[in-house]
């Protein structure tokens, strides 16, 4: 007797036991053969047959647990969570059941609810040394890396041994930015399967993180040959469209941590690597659009006419085309610029890399007045951005970053009238500007985690009434001003970093599709919604691209 076949013997009122133990067996042998969605059919029927006694719960939880990982294996999200919830009801002693729905939640973008269920599953069983590492996992998703580290170190060293925990722990140490402890971890598990793409790939960011760049091309050449891409599933079944998406390892890409989260659609990632032939049509088959995300014009001005060649190939709609992506240089977004009613580019002019310290000091003070600012190509945030008052100073940090190319940047003095500077972050969205971020310190390089916003009262009431409310600090023809930037460049989604001069001009700092967009606020509760309809109006775009 084939096992689908149980599913016709229906119970009698007294016989409801080895019914739902036939359905039981006969559902796990169809997921043994791999036929996961008949083997859900058997693990509901059996259940439907159990009476609520109290004698039935080791036989329910079986068969939740049993159904729970059918349905995900479906990818029917809710189903498989309202099983394994079920299944640790009627066994709450069950650790695989809490930690698989620890394994849920995480997918759900939830790590709070995964940080109780792991937590659960090491309670019923201490040596559940996964869940334990999966408990970290969860925690680092909160920010808590110290807590995740201390908890990676009460696992025994020796049950590292297992490829399982091994490949688990390296990844949560290159999440936690730990290259040195992540590499011993990935290469053990890469050794019992060599051909773990997902590990590959984690391999190759820890080399590159740790600036082993041969090591890191080699990884990722090994990945792409195993598996062209990474897949990210829906939290839906059956997602809403499916999005190829392609980065670069080596260069600067759009952050997507956040906007790719729990998202109603399936995401496959392309990494794009110089010296890799890639067939651009074959990848794009069940596709429905390509969002590009090599997006740091400077840092990828080697392989965007790769990845324009990759876009047009697909045959896809294309979210931020490469031949957009080039535009925004510094000293390209000033040309576009120049001339926008109600805007002021701070002037910058680019040095390339080799050139004399003399006479990049001459360039200097034949454009701009002390001090000046200087910073490498490539660079964002605050990393090697520096005021230089004299040319001495110019010359020591010529000395410093002469390998790079450097942009010598104006400065422009835009503090407001109680002393501090303001910088003002809006993402564009198509033809939506939304408000994303106020950041307000007395130092001129203002950068929001490193202001005192966190814990100053008064700075968060302000920054919550621009969310709120723009127009409380910008007029009329700011708006328009911004609306023109959006027009000048094309792009699907990218960001602005602004300010207003002490004319009240829009004093623009930078434009690009790089810019963090994420939803860590718990010392600032008053963004979340701001960053969350962010994300949804950029899946709401990815859906109109689809239709189209």
């Amino acid at each position: 007797m084939y096992p689908g076949a149980l599913t016709s013997l229906m119970p009698g009122m007294d016989d409801w036991r080895p019914y739902a133990a036939a359905q039981l067996h006969g559902g796990l042998d169809l997921c043994r053969a791999g036929s996961p969605a008949e083997a859900l059919v058997q693990f509901e029927a059996g259940i439907a047959a159990v009476p609520s006694a109290a004698d039935a719960q080791d036989i329910l939880a079986d068969l939740h647990y049993a159904a729970g990982r059918a349905a995900l294996d479906v990818n029917a999200i809710e189903t498989a969570g309202s099983h394994y919830l079920q299944a640790v009801r009627f066994g709450p002693g069950r650790s695989a059941a809490w930690s698989d729905l620890g394994d849920l939640y995480l997918r759900l973008d939830r790590p709070a609810d995964a940080f109780r269920f792991y937590s659960q599953a090491v309670i019923c069983d201490s040596g559940n040394h996964l869940a334990r590492v999966r408990t970290a996992l969860a925690l680092a998703r909160l920010e808590r890396g110290q807590i995740a580290r201390a908890l990676i170190a009460e696992v025994p060293a020796d049950a590292f041994s297992d490829p399982a925990l091994a490949r688990e722990a390296g990844r949560l140490l290159a999440m936690l930015g730990d290259a040195e402890a992540a590499r011993p971890h990935l290469e053990h598990a890469l050794s019992h399967d060599a051909h773990d793409t997902d590990t590959l790939y984690w391999l190759a960011s820890v080399e590159q993180n740790a600036g082993n760049l041969s090591a890191a091309e080699s990884a990722y050449a090994r990945a792409l040959e195993l598996a062209p891409f990474i897949v990210k599933p829906a939290a839906k079944s059956p997602p809403d469209f499916t999005v190829l998406a392609l980065y670069a390892p080596f260069a600067g890409n759009t952050p997507t941590e956040y906007i790719f989260e729990a998202a109603p659609f399936e995401v496959r990632t392309v990494a794009l690597v110089a010296g890799v032939a890639y067939d651009a049509a074959d990848l794009a088959r069940g596709a429905d659009l390509l969002v590009n995300l090599v997006s740091d014009a400077d840092q990828g001005a080697m392989l965007l006419p790769k990845a324009l060649v990759f876009a047009e190939r697909t045959g896809l709609p294309v979210i931020n085309h490469p031949s957009r992506i080039g535009l925004t240089t510094r000293e390209l977004t000033a040309d576009r610029l120049a001339g926008l009613a109600d805007v002021r580019l701070p002037l910058a002019i680019r040095c390339s890399a080799g050139t004399q310290a003399e006479a990049i000091v001459a360039a200097a003070e034949a454009s701009f007045r002390w001090p000046l600012l200087a910073r490498p190509a490539g660079t964002h945030g605050g990393d090697d951005f520096d005021k230089l008052a004299s040319p001495e100073e110019l010359a020591g940090f010529v000395a410093r970053h002469g390998d790079s190319d450097i942009y010598l940047i104006e400065f422009v003095d835009y503090r407001s009238d109680d002393g501090n500077f303001r910088k003002y972050r809006f993402l564009f969205v198509e033809d939506e500007i939304f408000p994303y971020h106020l950041a307000i310190g007395s130092d001129w390089k203002v950068h929001h985690v490193h202001t005192e916003m966190d814990h100053t009262p008064w700075m968060q009431e302000e920054e919550a009434a621009f969310l709120a409310a723009p127009s409380t600090a910008f007029e009329p023809r700011h708006f328009s001003a911004l609306s023109a930037i959006r027009t000048a460049f094309g792009l699907d989604y990218f960001g602005i970093d602004c300010g207003l001069d002490r004319d009240g001009n829009l004093l623009v700092f930078e434009v690009n599709a790089s810019m963090l967009v994420h939803q860590k606020n718990d010392t600032m509760p008053y963004k979340v919604p701001h960053v969350a309809a962010i994300r949804e109006a950029f899946g709401a775009m990815l859906a109109r691209r689809v239709r189209r």
